[in-house]
């Protein structure tokens, strides 16, 4: 009975493993303009997949955290099955040991992500509510670990927050310097300019070369 317990133990951490594995690979690789195309059309899912989008490193460490979870839960529940069946004999507890770390990167890691990347948007439309269910009962810990992140290494839209810690406008952010890229003013055609010093192509230069 609980060699029993401890194999569906181990298969249903390795299946965990192997859907964050895979969702974090197809979040990756979905074409988000496609994703948007469909949310804007009322697609519930394309939605939810737009959402995880909006916050990629809140998903990613969602991701990360839940396969790490879920791949201690499948080693430490295969070693307990292991030892059980093995006993004493340690030829038999290192071949088992070797299949068990086999089917771990197999199962929940290659095959997932070659899964995902080959048809990443029906793929990750399929498992999003999954991921919903997901993000809210690790939501505590996401939460606590990307605080403690932010400490060392400060997410990218903080460095563009105003003083009373408001994200400042994308104009307000991005300032091109160089003149050829500032947009024309409201009425004023548009003429990009020319570097006196480069010189023109005429039609003495042009039979010069020919």
């Amino acid at each position: 009975m609980i060699e029993i317990l401890l194999f569906l133990a181990a298969v249903a951490a390795l299946a965990g493993a192997a859907f964050c594995a895979g969702a974090e690979t197809g979040f990756l690789s979905v074409s988000r303009e496609r994703v948007l195309h469909l949310s804007r059309e009322g697609g519930v899912k394309a939605a939810k997949v737009q959402r995880a989008l909006a916050d990629m490193a809140r998903t990613t460490t969602t991701l990360l955290i839940g396969n790490n979870l879920a791949s201690v839960g499948y080693s430490s529940a295969f070693a307990a099955l292991s030892a059980r069946i093995s006993g004493s004999n340690a030829t038999a507890s290192a071949v088992l040991g070797f299949v068990g770390a086999f089917m771990l990167l197999y199962c929940a890691e290659f095959m997932p992500k070659l899964l995902f990347a080959a048809r990443p948007l029906r793929r990750i439309l399929a498992v999003a509510g999954a991921y919903e269910v997901l993000a809210a009962a690790l939501e505590p810990a996401v939460s606590l670990a990307m605080r403690f992140s932010d400490l060392f290494l400060p997410r990218r839209e903080q460095k563009y927050k105003g003083p009373q810690g408001r994200r400042l406008p994308h104009r307000l952010r991005v300032r091109p310097h160089h003149p050829h890229l500032r947009p024309p003013r409201q009425g004023q055609p548009h003429h990009p300019r020319v570097d006196p010093r480069r010189p023109r192509l005429t039609a003495e230069t042009g039979a010069i070369m020919v």
